[in-house]
């Protein structure tokens, strides 16, 4: 066990449409779902724990599948186990129950549509598979050559099956797709089943065990943040090492932010990868308490978002995405009269960026007023020297140090990564009677939040020269951002008279984000601009571990565009090296 710290189990959802409404055909979403996760346990205790099934199996009662209580040596052998499981569904599921049981340790990927259609567009690794597909006569189309082949193409080397369904023509299909299948006897009303093992292709490296190492984050932004958290579910000790006095210091200190997509009337990678971390930040949002203000209003405003948002509405987008709204409409949602069409995000959100840093980083030990002087590389650790005389020595090392990358990057001995430096001003503007009302984020080539506390987040100016300066000529450069009717709110504010904040960004030229593994235990989250509130939780839970779980057209998200790649000619962040998987 101490050696198999995560486990990937997948389930496709084989059910067709019958008219039996209980037991194994039942249409009930519930009920299917109940019964994938119980065998999904199943199968994972037997790989993980080499259980025999009655220890993990859910039981039918009452039309519904519960949790056995599992005995003190089950539930001592699964502490150091982390589930990533993808369920294929095609309706409504039930899931509390099992994500509450496992306590944070379970990554649930679920995949809409039939097994047939998601499978060629899947891309993941799966330890083990439970096959609960029928029996050829009744399911024809799911035990084909190709679907098995895909079952084969998702399977890592030793990875194992199991199904119920033990036809021949099944052991066939699976035989021919690469599995060496066995029938065996089955449990409870099943006679037989199958089981099945992808053979291991030559000799396959084992990473050693990283449960409980040490792994220092240097940034305690919203990036490091983020990596704790997500190393924090795998059973690592994050350390996050910060210059200044506080987490949430530069950058990622602002009063409030907004979370929201960059979209691209193309969907090219960039705008890919946006909306797939924004569905994940908001939601880590919601969970931390840090969300504020829902959802986002995008303003037909200036021109050149018009004409964006235009073709936008020639497209066809997911309303939970982004949808038109008008007029009243804006009014109901904003509680402002606004008289230019917009763009809804209702995954948008105002965000407290403080609140969330501190759920993301809670229980992590955290390092603050440390300066990196220089770095040594001894055996398989970093050596880190202070510039107050302190030395922290760790295995692996996430740098995650936001306007101060390149500093970090020449200290630790990477070279060829451009990464750009700016700055940006917001501006705390005082709430007016008439602009109290606002109630959600507006964005318009800058953005606005609703007035916290009787200040408005105004921002923000874009410094391709970089200062510190807070300064009038910013706050009259962002109340210039609003459009006319909005500014009007603000006439009367006299922009000698409010205060404001100036932080430091990173960006590439590209404007796409880096993040992966730099060197053998050296990894990089970072250049994430003026949207790290959006890429930052997903990028940092990926980099500690999560599998690429992205249809395969989209992959090549997992990889920020092959920026690591292409600058440092070493490898992609999903290319493990030397049989090392993310940072466990």
């Amino acid at each position: 066990l101490v050696r198999l710290c995560r486990v990937s189990v997948a389930i496709p959802h084989f059910y067709r449409e019958t008219s039996s409404e209980t037991g194994y055909g039942s249409t009930r979403a519930g009920t299917r779902m109940a019964r994938q996760l119980a065998l999904a346990r199943c199968v994972a205790g037997i790989l993980a724990l080499n259980r025999q099934p009655q220890d993990l199996i859910l039981n039918h009662a009452e039309e519904r599948w519960e949790i056995s209580p599992p005995s003190r040596d089950t539930t001592t052998r699964l502490a150091g186990v982390v589930i990533d499981l993808h369920v294929f569904v095609n309706g409504d599921h039930y899931l509390k129950e099992v994500i509450d049981h496992f306590e944070g340790r379970l990554t649930l990927h679920l995949l809409y549509g039939m097994a047939e259609t998601m499978l060629a567009k899947s891309v993941f690794s799966a330890d083990c598979w439970f096959l609960d597909g029928f029996s050829p006569a009744r399911n024809p189309d799911f035990w084909s050559p190709d679907l098995c082949g895909h079952i084969a193409r998702l399977t890592r080397a030793g990875g194992s099956l199991a199904s119920f369904t033990a036809a021949s023509a099944v052991r066939r299909g699976l035989q021919a797709a690469g599995f060496v299948v066995e029938k065996r006897s089955g449990y409870g009303r099943k006679r037989e089943m199958i089981v099945g093992q992808k053979p291991l292709s030559g000799k396959v490296a084992t990473a050693p065990s990283r449960i409980g190492q040490k792994v220092a984050i240097l940034g305690g932004g919203i990036a490091g943040a983020a990596v704790a958290a997500g190393l924090q579910r795998r059973g690592m000790a994050p350390v996050i090492i910060e210059a200044g006095d506080r987490l949430a210091n530069c950058a990622s200190g602002n009063r409030y932010a907004l979370q929201s997509p960059r979209l691209a009337v193309d969907h090219n990678i960039a705008s890919r990868l946006s909306a797939n971390c924004l569905v994940f930040a908001t939601r880590s949002a919601d969970d931390a308490g840090a969300s504020v203000a829902t959802p986002g209003i995008a303003l037909d405003h200036p021109e050149r978002e018009a004409t964006r948002h235009a073709k936008f509405r020639r497209q066809h987008w997911p309303d939970s995405l982004v949808r038109t709204v008008t007029g009243e409409g804006i009014e109901a949602v904003s509680g402002l009269a606004v008289d230019i069409a917009a763009m809804q995000h209702d995954y948008g959100r105002v965000i407290s960026p403080k609140r969330f840093v501190d759920s993301l980083a809670n229980h992590a030990e955290v390092i603050t007023d440390f300066s990196v002087a220089n770095v040594a590389r001894e055996q398989d650790a970093f050596l880190i020297h202070g510039a107050d005389g302190r030395s922290l020595r760790f295995g692996a090392v996430v740098l995650a140090a936001g306007a101060s990358m390149n500093e970090m990057l020449t200290q630790f001995g990477v070279q060829g990564v451009p990464i750009d430096i700016t700055s940006g001003q917001v501006s705390h503007i005082p709430a007016t009677t008439s602009s109290e009302t606002l109630r959600c984020g507006l964005s318009f080539g800058g953005y606005l939040t609703p007035a916290i506390d009787g200040m408005h987040e105004l921002g923000a100016t874009f410094e391709r020269e970089p200062n510190d300066a807070v300064t009038s000529e910013g706050h009259t450069h962002n109340l210039r951002l609003l459009p006319e009717s909005l500014r009007q709110l603000f006439a009367d504010t006299d922009v000698t008279e409010i205060n404001g904040r100036t932080a430091r960004r990173a960006s590439t030229p590209d404007r796409n984000p880096i993040w992966g593994q730099l060197d053998n235990g050296l990894f990089v989250i970072g250049a994430l601009g003026a949207r790290g509130f959006t890429f930052a939780p997903l990028l940092g839970a990926r980099l500690t571990g999560v599998p690429a779980m992205l249809h395969e057209q989209n992959a090549h998200l997992g990889r920020a565009n092959h920026l690591l790649a292409r600058w440092c000619g070493r490898y992609s962040p999903w290319t493990a090296p030397d049989g090392v998987d993310g940072l466990i």
